[in-house]
Order: C-alpha cells, then sequence, then structure tokens
C-alpha cells in the first residue's frame, strides 16, 4: 500500500478498505496459483492410460478417503482423483 497524506476521515476508511480488498484479492490470487500447482503435479505422478486398473481404483478410493479425513476444511476429494 503506498503511503499518501490522507484529508480527512472518510478518505481514510476508504483508503484502508482499498487496501484490505487488494490485499485480498493478491493473497486469493496467490492461493489459487499454488492449489492449480499442486493439482497439477499429483496429476503428472499418474501414468497416462486408457483408465484405471481394478487394482489402481481401489488404491485411489483408500486415498480418496484418506485425504478427506485428513484435510477436512477442503470438503471432499474431486471426482478426478477417482476416475470412476
Amino acid at each position: 500500500m503506498q503511503q499518501q497524506p490522507i484529508m480527512n476521515f472518510n478518505e481514510a476508511i476508504k483508503a484502508i478498505k482499498r487496501a484490505i480488498l487488494q490485499s485480498r484479492y493478491r493473497a486469493a490470487k496467490l492461493a489459487n496459483r499454488e492449489m492449480l500447482s499442486l493439482y497439477f503435479g499429483i496429476g503428472n505422478l499418474f501414468p497416462k492410460t486408457v483408465g484405471p486398473t481394478f487394482g489402481e481404483r481401489v488404491r485411489l478410493k483408500i486415498f480418496r478417503k484418506d485425504c478427506n479425513r485428513n484435510y477436512p476444511d477442503l470438503g471432499d476429494s474431486h471426482p478426478q482423483i477417482s476416475r470412476e
């Protein structure tokens, strides 16, 4: 946030609100970029095949349940993890 002289209280409040919104936007943008990078990296761990074998589907279901248990704040794992 650039520091500029504030003429009155109303201008100060507007500047603070603007700074908060800009900071929230930058934080969300960085978090989204990091999560996309994570998901892309996870996707590259799996071979690009026509479809998972039965054993892979079972392991993916276990992995999905494990993620849901360990990271409840993220919500239910994406359907792409199970590929069903």
